[in-house]
């Protein structure tokens, strides 16, 4: 139900979201299960990713992961994961 609702608020013809801008608090309360992102209060729906793709940034985190782990140089993470400054 909440996904069908999340599909109404996009226009695909631009790419454009027709949500109301929202806080920070609100977006994570919105947000349960939906691929967006929330940049100065407006709300950025994500477009699905191919096989390929995903394929490929699996293979990239985890050569990143081994590299990092060897060296001792921080911690790689995929998505989705939030992340805010």
């Amino acid at each position: 139900m909440a996904q069908e609702l999340k599909s109404d608020l996009v226009s695909p013809a631009d790419g454009s979201s027709s949500l109301p801008r929202m806080t920070f608090e609100e977006f994570l309360e919105w947000s349960d299960d939906s691929y967006a992102e929330w940049v100065d209060g407006e709300v950025i729906v994500m477009s699905p990713v191919s096989l390929k793709h995903q394929d490929l940034a699996a293979f990239l985190a985890a050569l990143l992961r081994h590299f990092a782990e060897a060296n001792n140089s921080g911690l790689v993470l995929t998505a989705p994961f939030l992340m805010k400054e």
